[in-house]
């Protein structure tokens, strides 16, 4: 009896246990399905308000710590040449010698290997600097006043993201100086749905922080406002014109990649 009165006991305890945790747990998903929005009922609790659903403020917070700004974007530093990087695949042309000539592959450290002088660093240059590189250490040891001619046959290491309502919407190398027209146009235009007065360039910066930057196109077509230039890495989304606010559209088509962190 004694024994029959312990494990009753037992089993009421661990009823109330369970029940516990799973009380526990549904709290758990609760809330985090509601951090997970949280920022979304946020953007649009007052824009609800005044009859304007998804309105946007000056520098608003996305997931992650995303900031979607108004501001426009940071000027870029340099020219409009491609810099080389890992992976690209180089054609080597060296005139009249055919034995040195070739396709080469930019290896992970950023170097290129050639006949006779081995390794040649070419990580951040542009195809004419490479070039003149070349010839240099040809020159050096081997041929006297060598031509040398060396351009990018695969764009490899510098892509940008076009996503959304593209009408194809994808990963795209950047061959040069490239402006947003320019990277829509590689994904052939917008679709009819687009709202091409709010879309979105997502840039992180050195520090890895990520800035959503808001563009009108329809303002750059007409010459009202500068095309801005894509750099590596961005990513341009552009969200549906109409239906849902215009932050829940963004963060749908931002679900789409791998987790906003990646970002």
């Amino acid at each position: 009896m004694v024994r029959y009165r312990v494990q009753k006991k037992l089993i009421r305890l661990i009823i109330i246990l369970q029940c516990v945790l799973i009380g526990a747990a549904s709290t758990l998903v609760s809330a985090g399905e509601k951090l997970d929005d949280a920022w979304l009922n946020t953007a649009t609790s007052d824009a609800s308000s005044t009859g304007q659903r998804g309105a946007l403020k000056k520098n608003q917070v996305l997931a992650n710590n995303i900031v979607l700004s108004t501001d426009p974007l940071p000027e870029v530093k340099g020219g409009g040449d491609y810099n080389i990087g890992a992976h690209d695949l180089l054609t080597v042309k060296v005139f009249q010698a055919a034995e040195l000539s070739g396709d080469v592959r930019v290896d992970f450290l950023g170097a290129i290997h050639l006949p006779l002088i081995g390794a040649v660093k070419v990580r951040g240059l542009t195809p004419t600097q490479v070039s003149w590189l070349v010839a240099k250490k040809y020159g050096e040891k081997y041929l006297q006043n060598p031509q040398v001619t060396v351009f990018v046959k695969e764009y490899t290491s510098q892509r940008v993201i076009v996503s959304g309502f593209v009408v194809k919407p994808g990963v795209y190398p950047l061959e040069g100086y490239t402006t947003l027209l320019e990277a829509i146009a590689k994904a052939e235009g917008l679709k009819r749905l687009a709202d091409m007065e709010k879309i979105v360039i997502f840039r992180s910066n050195e520090q890895h922080k990520v800035t959503g930057y808001l563009v009108d196109l329809k303002k750059v077509q007409e010459g009202l406002a500068a095309d801005p230039t894509i750099i590596a890495g961005d990513r341009i989304v552009v969200p549906q014109s109409g239906g849902r606010s215009f932050i829940e559209n963004v963060t749908n088509i931002l679900r789409g990649f791998v987790g906003f962190g990646t970002l």
